[in-house]
């Protein structure tokens, strides 16, 4: 082996390590970060609010803007379970039907719950005003069929 072939790679070796060292500190950073999420998907799913709502985390169009996508963050049933969501929508020109790729926040990749992170606030505020509209939505519906149950003849 020439004194050029033991230089390359005692570099692969060394960068192998400083990458080793650097997987090491982002899983753990991403397990902190999984571990947070999990809980207030916990403390969204014990209010029971049964519930879809979505914000915007980032959108864009390809060149022409025959293909656009958007990423958004959620609380929806994915898979059967309620919970903390992520979604990314592609929309081609032309083509009615949208596509849509859907995954709870912590099975999505670690760029998109990355991105998400910072529109938790805006999620919040969002099932706020959807759980305050479909109340009176809800009241509503009640007034209506209380009417209609307190007739004269009732059934």
């Amino acid at each position: 082996m020439s004194n050029n072939d033991h230089a390359i790679s005692a570099n692969i070796n060394s960068s192998f390590q400083e990458l080793t060292a650097a997987a090491v500190d982002l899983n753990q950073a991403s397990d902190e970060l999984a571990k947070s999420v999990s809980e207030l998907d916990a403390a969204l799913k014990a209010l029971n609010l049964g519930i879809e709502c979505w914000v915007e985390v980032g959108s864009s169009s390809a060149a022409g803007g025959s293909v656009s996508w958007t990423d958004e963050l959620g609380f929806a049933k994915v898979s059967g379970k309620w919970g903390l969501a992520l979604r990314t929508l592609h929309v081609r020109e032309g083509n009615s039907d949208d596509e849509a790729a859907y995954w709870l926040f912590n099975e999505a990749s670690r760029d998109m719950r990355i991105e998400a992170v910072e529109f938790l606030p805006a999620l919040l505020r969002a099932l706020t005003e959807s759980a305050v509209l479909k109340k009176d939505q809800l009241r509503t519906r009640l007034d209506s069929v209380r009417r209609l149950t307190a007739t004269e003849d009732g059934w």
